[in-house]
């Protein structure tokens, strides 16, 4: 009888053992795949910022020799007219 009691009662514990073992599996599995969702979420972050920056800095440099060769074109209109 008591062996039998003393058998329940272990029963119950490596239930509850399991339970809490698969509980933290089980949470341990979900933040792993959070914590990969937040790195390629700040991966595709980074990406979007530095397209945007390197649109700008290509704007930049895009509209500065536009207007070096403008001045060019004017210089060489000017040399035609006084020759």
């Amino acid at each position: 009888m008591l062996r039998q009691c003393y058998l329940r009662h272990c029963d119950h514990m490596y239930k509850a053992l399991l339970i809490w073992k698969n509980a933290v599996v089980f949470h341990k599995q979900v933040l792993h795949r959070l914590k990969l969702r937040l790195i390629d979420e700040h991966k595709r972050r980074l990406r979007i910022a530095y397209m945007r920056w390197k649109e700008s800095t290509d704007r930049k440099i895009h509209t500065d020799l536009l207007k070096v060769t403008e001045d060019h074109m004017n210089e060489n209109q000017n040399l035609i007219n006084e020759l």
